[in-house]
């Protein structure tokens, strides 16, 4: 099969100073990307940029904050390359901030950064993403899935949610969103995981192994679009929002004796949108 590359396709790639998004950069500009990375700390997007660029590779720094200056990481690429093909909004913060309590504040940094980071770079490049065609590559999370940091496993099930909400707009505007669920082995999994052989298996799941799905994504040729996707280790798979066939009741009594039915995963079904789930549901009435 011919090589996947991007001859002088510009991306913006946010949290590239991290080691996952650094890895994207590295692995983009390697095939012929020219990468705006971004990031917060202008010392490890510097080092990311000085990287890309000994290796023959395109880069430019952007220390612009996704929560705030969305419009400028854009206005970045523009001013460097003068147009812009694909996003990856990889920036994120971990805390363990609850909901409640007196740390409300960090809960709400998160969800600046996590989500709403996500959704205002999302909108900024999105009439630049509509004249070529480009790619988005939203950056969500197995913390969906249920996490004991609750203003992370929040934010990343919203950015996951954003996959599905802009699906339909996206094949309007001739746009490709996908998300994938990241695992491999970063500074924040060093810092959260326990020791341990969860851990061990982690330290081998290297960056440039995720950085080859992730570029599929970003590829011209994606052949998805509103999926999102677990990824890591040399290994992906599809992750979507299922339901089972239900049960059939009249009281809340009825529904109680029918727990286990309601509940149960054995079966699963799976609509693509909401219009598929909706004719579903109007089929099943009585």
């Amino acid at each position: 099969m011919e090589e996947l590359c991007f001859d002088r396709q510009v991306v913006i790639v946010t949290g590239a100073g991290g080691a996952l998004g650094a890895g994207y950069a590295k692995f983009l500009a390697e095939r012929g990307a020219l990468v705006v990375v971004n990031g917060r700390t202008s010392g490890t997007v510097d080092a990311t940029v000085s990287d890309i660029i000994a290796n023959g590779g395109t880069a430019v720094p952007d220390c612009n904050d996704v929560a705030v200056e969305a419009d400028l990481i854009v206005r970045s690429a523009l001013d460097a390359f003068g147009r812009l093909d694909v996003v990856i909004n990889n920036a994120a913060v971990w805390n363990d901030a609850p909901l409640y309590g007196d740390r409300f504040d960090e809960f709400t940094k998160a969800m600046d950064i996590n989500l709403n980071g996500t959704l205002n770079l999302t909108r900024a490049a999105w009439p630049e993403l509509a004249k070529t065609g480009g790619r988005l590559v939203q950056t969500s999370s197995a913390a969906v899935f249920g996490v004991n940091h609750p203003s992370y496993g929040i934010s990343k099930a919203g950015v996951f949610g954003s996959v599905y909400g802009l699906k339909s707009a996206a094949e309007a505007a001739g746009i490709k969103i996908n998300g994938v669920l990241p695992i491999a082995y970063s500074e924040m999994l060093e810092t959260t995981v326990p020791e341990g052989e969860s851990k061990e298996a982690l330290r081998r799941m290297l960056p440039s192994q995720l950085a080859a799905f992730v570029a599929l994504l970003c590829h011209d040729a994606v052949p998805f679009n509103g999926m999102c996707f677990d990824a890591g280790g040399r290994h992906a798979c599809r992750v979507l929002y299922a339901h089972n066939p239900g049960a059939y009741g009249d009281t809340p009594e009825d529904f109680l004796k029918m727990a286990g039915q309601l509940s149960a995963t054995e079966v699963l079904i799976h609509s693509p949108d909401a219009h598929a789930f909706s004719a579903w549901k109007i089929a099943k009435l009585r």
